[in-house]
């Protein structure tokens, strides 16, 4: 799988983006990432929903964290 980008994202049909794919755009390790949203709610500040061993990102809160909106 490619690295994922803004354009990535931004074409995205679904409404939630998968944490490989912001951990990409934000440069960081998806398991780091999932390790952070585990231990602190919101971390970086953008909205995310645990679902059991998972995390949900809303794709709409992700963009406009990101101020791509």
């Amino acid at each position: 799988m490619e690295r994922a980008t803004r354009e990535t994202i931004m074409a995205l049909e679904s409404e939630c983006i998968p944490p490989k794919m912001v951990a990409d755009v934000l440069g960081s390790d998806p398991q780091d990432l999932r390790d952070m949203m585990r231990e602190k709610p919101n971390p970086n500040g953008f909205n995310y929903v645990p679902v059991g061993n998972t995390f949900k990102i809303p794709k709409d809160a992700f963009i406009r964290w990101m101020g791509w909106d």
